[in-house]
Protein backbone atom coordinates (compact mmCIF):
# COMPACT_ATOMS: atom_id res chain seq x y z
CA UNK A 1 0.00 0.00 0.00
CA UNK A 2 1.65 3.62 -0.97
CA UNK A 3 1.54 6.19 1.15
CA UNK A 4 -1.39 8.41 0.31
CA UNK A 5 -4.00 5.91 1.75
CA UNK A 6 -1.81 4.69 4.48
CA UNK A 7 -1.16 8.42 5.57
CA UNK A 8 -4.98 8.78 5.65
CA UNK A 9 -5.63 5.86 7.62
CA UNK A 10 -2.49 6.94 9.94
CA UNK A 11 -3.68 10.40 10.47
CA UNK A 12 -7.39 8.89 11.38
CA UNK A 13 -5.99 6.68 13.64
CA UNK A 14 -4.12 9.24 15.73
CA UNK A 15 -6.63 11.46 15.66
CA UNK A 16 -10.07 9.46 16.14
CA UNK A 17 -8.85 6.36 17.65
CA UNK A 18 -8.41 7.34 21.02
CA UNK A 19 -12.21 9.12 21.03
CA UNK A 20 -13.82 5.84 19.92
CA UNK A 21 -14.58 7.41 16.57
CA UNK A 22 -12.96 6.53 13.75
CA UNK A 23 -14.96 7.01 10.73
CA UNK A 24 -14.16 6.46 7.34
CA UNK A 25 -16.17 8.31 4.29
CA UNK A 26 -17.36 11.29 4.28
CA UNK A 27 -20.58 11.31 1.75
CA UNK A 28 -20.84 14.89 -0.15
CA UNK A 29 -21.24 15.60 -4.00
CA UNK A 30 -19.46 17.34 -6.69
CA UNK A 31 -20.41 20.57 -7.92
CA UNK A 32 -20.83 19.65 -11.42
CA UNK A 33 -21.15 15.79 -12.78
CA UNK A 34 -19.78 17.14 -16.08
CA UNK A 35 -16.91 19.11 -15.03
CA UNK A 36 -16.13 18.57 -11.44
CA UNK A 37 -13.85 21.14 -9.43
CA UNK A 38 -15.26 21.13 -5.72
CA UNK A 39 -16.31 18.49 -3.35
CA UNK A 40 -18.89 19.70 -1.06
CA UNK A 41 -19.16 17.43 2.42
CA UNK A 42 -22.60 16.93 3.29
CA UNK A 43 -22.03 16.68 7.14
CA UNK A 44 -20.13 19.62 9.56
CA UNK A 45 -19.05 16.88 11.33
CA UNK A 46 -17.21 14.90 8.57
CA UNK A 47 -15.26 18.18 7.97
CA UNK A 48 -11.79 16.82 9.31
CA UNK A 49 -12.11 13.39 8.48
CA UNK A 50 -8.88 12.49 6.51
CA UNK A 51 -10.85 9.78 4.84
CA UNK A 52 -13.36 11.10 2.60
CA UNK A 53 -14.43 9.47 -0.74
CA UNK A 54 -12.77 11.22 -2.92
CA UNK A 55 -9.39 10.85 -0.75
CA UNK A 56 -10.40 7.07 -0.94
CA UNK A 57 -10.87 7.23 -4.75
CA UNK A 58 -7.67 8.96 -5.71
CA UNK A 59 -5.41 6.47 -3.32
CA UNK A 60 -6.90 3.51 -4.89
CA UNK A 61 -6.78 5.01 -8.20
CA UNK A 62 -2.90 5.96 -7.54
CA UNK A 63 -1.82 2.60 -6.44
CA UNK A 64 -3.33 0.86 -9.35
CA UNK A 65 -1.87 2.86 -11.83
CA UNK A 66 1.47 2.80 -9.68
CA UNK A 67 1.44 -1.06 -9.33
CA UNK A 68 0.60 -1.84 -12.83
CA UNK A 69 2.14 0.77 -15.04
CA UNK A 70 5.61 -1.21 -15.47
CA UNK A 71 3.37 -3.94 -17.17
CA UNK A 72 1.80 -1.62 -19.40
CA UNK A 73 4.73 0.14 -20.60
CA UNK A 74 6.19 -3.35 -21.21
CA UNK A 75 3.26 -3.75 -23.44
CA UNK A 76 3.01 -0.33 -25.31
CA UNK A 77 6.45 0.92 -25.19
CA UNK A 78 5.44 4.35 -26.48
CA UNK A 79 2.09 4.96 -23.98
CA UNK A 80 2.15 8.21 -22.47
CA UNK A 81 0.76 8.94 -18.99
CA UNK A 82 -2.04 11.64 -20.70
CA UNK A 83 -3.11 8.12 -22.57
CA UNK A 84 -3.29 5.96 -19.46
CA UNK A 85 -5.07 8.51 -17.42
CA UNK A 86 -7.79 9.10 -20.57
CA UNK A 87 -7.75 4.87 -21.01
CA UNK A 88 -8.67 4.67 -17.18
CA UNK A 89 -10.76 7.18 -16.81
CA UNK A 90 -12.78 6.00 -19.88
CA UNK A 91 -15.02 3.23 -20.40
CA UNK A 92 -12.61 2.10 -22.35
CA UNK A 93 -10.14 0.66 -19.78
CA UNK A 94 -6.27 -0.22 -20.00
CA UNK A 95 -5.43 -3.41 -21.66
CA UNK A 96 -7.45 -5.31 -19.82
CA UNK A 97 -11.01 -4.29 -19.13
CA UNK A 98 -10.42 -4.42 -15.35
CA UNK A 99 -8.18 -1.45 -15.06
CA UNK A 100 -11.03 1.38 -14.88
CA UNK A 101 -11.97 3.75 -12.56
CA UNK A 102 -15.24 2.29 -12.42
CA UNK A 103 -13.61 -1.29 -11.25
CA UNK A 104 -12.21 0.46 -8.44
CA UNK A 105 -14.30 -2.15 -5.25
CA UNK A 106 -13.15 -4.90 -7.83
CA UNK A 107 -9.30 -3.73 -7.95
CA UNK A 108 -8.89 -3.09 -3.93
CA UNK A 109 -7.88 -6.14 -2.97
CA UNK A 110 -5.44 -6.53 -5.67
CA UNK A 111 -3.69 -3.17 -4.94
CA UNK A 112 -3.93 -2.77 -1.33
CA UNK A 113 -4.00 -6.02 0.56
CA UNK A 114 -4.76 -6.24 3.81
CA UNK A 115 -1.86 -7.74 4.93
CA UNK A 116 0.49 -5.02 3.90
CA UNK A 117 -2.17 -2.46 4.36
CA UNK A 118 -2.18 -2.84 8.78
CA UNK A 119 1.47 -2.60 8.89
CA UNK A 120 1.94 0.20 6.85
CA UNK A 121 -0.52 1.99 8.38
CA UNK A 122 0.86 1.02 12.01
CA UNK A 123 4.43 2.70 10.27
CA UNK A 124 3.44 5.75 9.21
CA UNK A 125 1.06 6.56 12.58
CA UNK A 126 4.19 5.58 14.62
CA UNK A 127 6.79 7.77 12.57
CA UNK A 128 3.49 10.55 12.51
CA UNK A 129 2.83 9.98 15.97
CA UNK A 130 5.08 12.74 17.73
CA UNK A 131 4.68 15.35 14.57
CA UNK A 132 0.83 15.43 15.23
CA UNK A 133 -1.18 17.94 17.68
CA UNK A 134 -2.87 14.62 19.72
CA UNK A 135 -2.18 15.70 23.89
CA UNK A 136 -0.53 12.62 24.39
CA UNK A 137 1.92 9.77 22.41
CA UNK A 138 0.52 6.60 21.63
CA UNK A 139 1.92 3.38 22.84
CA UNK A 140 2.80 0.92 19.76
CA UNK A 141 0.19 -1.81 20.45
CA UNK A 142 -2.20 0.70 20.89
CA UNK A 143 -1.31 2.25 17.49
CA UNK A 144 -1.38 -1.08 15.98
CA UNK A 145 -4.23 -1.98 17.29
CA UNK A 146 -5.97 0.76 15.90
CA UNK A 147 -4.83 0.74 12.71
CA UNK A 148 -6.29 -3.07 12.39
CA UNK A 149 -9.89 -1.54 13.08
CA UNK A 150 -9.28 1.51 10.61
CA UNK A 151 -7.82 -0.96 7.80
CA UNK A 152 -10.48 -3.51 8.23
CA UNK A 153 -13.46 -0.30 8.05
CA UNK A 154 -11.62 1.18 5.20
CA UNK A 155 -11.88 -2.77 3.18
CA UNK A 156 -15.53 -3.04 4.64
CA UNK A 157 -16.75 0.72 3.07
CA UNK A 158 -14.81 0.15 -0.08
Amino acid sequence: MELVLAGDLAEMVLHQGPLGQMKIGAVGGWNNTGIPRWYFIQSKDDTNNPMTDPDIRGGIDGLTLARNIMTWQSQASGLRLSEVLDLYYSETGLFQNRFRACQRKNNFAGVAPSSEMEPQTTSFAVVLDPQSLTPALLSYNIISNYSSVASRQLVTYV
